[in-house]
């Protein structure tokens, strides 16, 4: 994914759709880890995304706000217009990136929880570098926004479909 050898089928979806159902696959585990869900979901127009690969984004990044959120904290995710292209923010009250770690998080094998000493649990570091991968390879865009013990906001973008 990260190297663009990764074939993608793309197709008009309803990204609000594929929100909800990965929101609903990890709800278990959120409330598990005494995390709320909160969703602010808007109706979009159709995106021209691979269904596959988008839900592997929406794991990556769920998965890592459940991964390094606080015991007790929340996590809120909703779609909305951004400009031309419909969007998906996440965000959590976890443990937060620092400013100098943010341009690290999303290369490819970079850990930034090492350093920190702050993660519960392991993970590769390729999460965050294949998720933009596959934005970009969309012709969006991903961007984050954390503060270190405040909590992180992640957001992609995806262009309309046709």
């Amino acid at each position: 994914i990260v190297s663009g050898q990764f074939e993608l089928s793309f197709a008009p979806t309803d990204l609000t759709a594929l929100v909800e159902e990965a929101t609903i696959e990890i709800e278990e585990k959120a409330r598990a880890a005494g995390i709320t869900l909160r969703t602010q979901l808007r109706d979009l127009p159709a995106v021209r995304a691979d269904r596959k690969a988008i839900r592997e984004v929406m794991s990556n990044l769920l998965s890592n706000a459940l991964k390094f959120n606080a015991s007790s904290g929340y996590i809120t995710i909703e779609t909305r217009m951004l400009g031309d292209q419909a969007s998906v923010w996440i965000h959590d009250t976890g443990i937060g990136i620092t400013p100098e770690n943010l341009p690290r998080v999303i290369k490819p094998f970079e850990r930034i929880e090492k350093a920190t000493k702050a993660s519960k649990t392991s993970g590769t570091g390729l999460g965050l570098a294949a998720s933009n991968g596959i934005i970009t390879r969309h012709g969006g865009r991903l961007t984050i926004e954390s503060e270190a013990g405040i909590g992180t906001s992640v957001c992609f973008t995806l262009p309309l479909a046709a």
